[in-house]
């Protein structure tokens, strides 16, 4: 049991790690995405080249939103996760300081 609960821990902390590792690699197109979302592309001076360039700034703030978004969620759940974690090392130091108590 005691080997499940270990193995079960170590594979929490590497999602953990694998989560907080996503969120940090998020930062750089997010910051990407803020820096060129003002630029206006220069397509042309006709209708559908400002229109085109329009719509890519709409698109341009949309992504970065949903990245935005994203890495407030892949946060949270690292989070969680390591909240799982400390709390399966605490009942293990629990369980394992009754079991001391019961051999002395």
């Amino acid at each position: 049991m005691e080997a499940f609960v270990q193995a079960h821990l170590r594979s929490l902390e590497q999602v953990t790690a694998e989560l907080r590792s996503h969120v940090d690699g998020l930062g750089e197109p997010v910051a990407r995405l803020t820096e060129t979302g003002g630029e206006l592309l220069r397509l042309g001076s006709f209708t559908e080249a400002s229109t085109l360039a329009l719509r890519h700034l709409a698109v341009a703030d949309q992504v970065r939103q949903f990245v935005v978004g994203l890495r407030g969620v892949t946060g949270s759940t690292a989070e969680v996760t390591q909240t799982v974690v400390d709390g399966y090392e605490q009942f293990d130091d629990g369980a394992a300081a009754s079991y001391g108590r019961l051999a002395i």
